[in-house]
C-alpha cells in the first residue's frame, strides 16, 4: 500500500501493535509498536510464550465466535479506506457456506489466487481447510492470466479457482480444465 494509506489505516485502526516482516517498510506509524515475526528474538519470545500459555491452558481472555478476527480495510464508495470488522463466526459461516456451494471435498485442490490483503483470501484459504482440501499456492508471475496460469490449473490439477472476469478474458477459451469448478467475482461479468 502507499504509505498515505498505510499512515491512515494505522492511524483510524489505532492498534495496540502492527506485525510485520523483516524488509517490509511499515511506515510511519506514530507511536505504535512494530514487532518483527522474523526476528530470531521475536520468534523465540513466541515459541517460550506459546508453550507457558499452552501449559497453563490461558489465553487471556476466553474467544467468542462475535469477537473481531482482523479488520479489512475497503476503498469505500468515496474512495476513502473504511476499515470493516470481520468477525469469526463470519469467518467461519462464510467458508463452510462456499466449501458446501462451491462442493469443495477433502479431495479438492483449491488455488489461491487472490493476495492476501484482499478479503477474498480469506475466502480461498478457509474453504478449503474447513473442506480438508489442498490449498495450491504458486508464485505472482504463475498467477498472471495467460499460459503460466493455464500451466498452474493443469499441472496442480487445480478443481477450484475464482476469477475475475477480466482474468478470465485473458485466457484462451480451452485454458481452464474441464473438471475444474470456475468462480467467477470481483466485479460484473460482461455480456461476452
Amino acid at each position: 500500500y502507499p504509505a498515505e494509506r498505510m499512515a491512515f489505516m494505522v492511524a483510524d485502526a489505532a492498534p495496540v501493535v502492527v506485525l510485520t516482516l523483516d524488509g517490509v517498510d511499515v511506515g510511519d506509524v506514530g507511536g505504535t509498536d512494530v514487532v518483527v515475526l522474523d526476528e530470531p528474538a521475536v520468534i523465540r519470545q513466541v515459541a517460550r510464550q506459546s508453550a507457558t500459555d499452552v501449559a497453563d491452558g490461558e489465553r487471556g481472555v476466553p474467544l467468542r465466535v462475535e469477537h473481531p478476527a482482523y479488520v479489512i480495510y475497503t476503498s469505500g464508495s468515496t474512495g476513502r479506506p473504511k476499515g470493516v470488522v470481520v468477525t469469526h463466526h463470519g469467518i467461519a459461516h462464510m467458508t463452510t457456506s462456499q466449501g458446501d456451494g462451491f462442493a469443495i471435498k477433502a479431495d479438492s485442490r483449491v488455488l489461491q489466487m487472490a493476495s492476501p490483503s484482499f478479503d477474498a483470501a480469506i475466502a480461498e484459504i478457509g474453504a478449503a481447510f474447513v473442506s480438508g482440501a489442498a490449498l495450491v499456492l504458486a508464485s505472482a508471475d504463475e498467477l498472471l492470466p495467460g499460459p503460466n496460469l493455464v500451466r498452474v490449473l493443469a499441472d496442480q490439477k487445480v478443481t477450484h479457482v475464482t476469477l475475475t472476469p477480466a482474468a478470465l478474458a485473458a485466457l484462451p477459451s480451452d485454458g481452464i480444465p474441464a473438471s475444474t469448478t470456475l468462480i467467477v467475482a470481483g466485479e460484473a461479468i460482461g455480456e461476452d
